[in-house]
């Protein structure tokens, strides 16, 4: 166990114990990574007693979200394995100088490092929903003997030409359409954008546009413009830990036609459809999401 000193939004400082891995626990702290910014996360363990010696999951939300988004895989998943969230930098709690936010694969590689030696954890599984998925890709290609196992729920590989010219929002990019008019009226301007099944309910809709839209602009701006950009098209083949890609039918950002693709591309991968037609299925589906990830999990485990 280490003593942390991490500094608070009103420039004080409090010492927090950092321990990865005791049962029964929720731990939810910061960790200061290589350029100061201080990501906050969730280290959830209520893995069965009997269970010594445990894996880590490590659940990386998607586009502007935090770790609320994943709490509805939380449960399912922390009887058997140790459950580690984080708001990714720019989001949620997560703290870092105004206007210094800038996305790119490199970084997001760098923060997920520095946090999982933070915790002294040597491999784990990596989640990632929507383009939280794509920088998972990001790090199994450049970090691969850190993980065990790649799930990318709802991920595109690269976003499609079709997707890119919706995205623009009537700018010159969606970036620019964010920094104008701000993100909820931005994302208004996108044709047929749905990221949340309406048949979830008001209340889900509305708490959804609710979280997103306390992310900074320029925050939102540079994440989107890096989203729209990255390709890893031509590298999939490279990625050598076992994948389990997780689609569902309806979503015009990840469509069924792309999951199909990364499946013939990367050499260890299944994949599995759920039923159920939006891009947060990780939230709106998790019984269902979560069952497919500890299916996966256990051949992963056996071999």
């Amino acid at each position: 166990m280490s003593d942390k000193s991490i500094k608070s939004a009103a420039g004080s400082h409090q010492v927090v114990k950092v321990k990865a891995g005791e049962k029964g626990q929720i731990i939810s702290q910061f960790i200061t990574v290589s350029d100061g910014t201080e990501i906050k996360y969730c280290l959830d363990d209520f893995t069965d007693p009997w269970i010594e010696e445990k894996d880590t999951i490590f659940l990386n939300h998607g586009m502007l979200r935090n770790v609320k988004f994943m709490t509805p895989l939380v449960a399912p998943l922390a009887r058997k394995y140790r459950v580690l969230r984080i708001d990714e930098r720019g989001c949620g709690e997560s703290r870092m100088p105004t206007g210094s936010y800038k996305a790119s694969t490199e970084r997001f590689n760098e923060d997920i490092l520095n946090i999982i030696d933070e915790l002294s954890i040597d491999k784990f599984h990596f989640f990632g929903e929507s383009s939280g998925g794509i920088v998972g890709i990001g790090f199994a290609l450049a970090y691969p003997e850190r993980l065990k196992s790649l799930i990318l729920c709802q991920t595109p590989y690269k976003v499609s030409d079709e997707a890119k010219t919706r995205y623009h929002a009537g700018d010159k990019d969606l970036g620019a359409a964010i920094m104008k008019y701000g993100l909820t009226e931005a994302m208004n301007r996108i044709p047929g954008r749905r990221s949340v099944n309406p048949a979830a309910g008001s209340k889900v809709v509305d708490w959804y546009n609710t979280e997103r839209a306390k992310t900074p602009v320029d925050v939102a701006a540079s994440r989107y413009n890096w989203y729209l950009e990255v390709d890893f098209s031509e590298r999939l083949a490279e990625i050598k830990v076992p994948t389990l890609i997780i689609s569902a039918p309806g979503s015009w950002q990840t469509s069924l036609e792309s999951s199909i693709f990364m499946e013939t591309q990367i050499p260890k991968s299944k994949r599995v459809v759920i039923d159920a037609s939006n891009q947060l299925i990780g939230m709106t589906a998790p019984d269902l999401c979560a069952q497919a990830i500890l299916n996966f999990l256990e051949t992963v485990d056996e071999d």
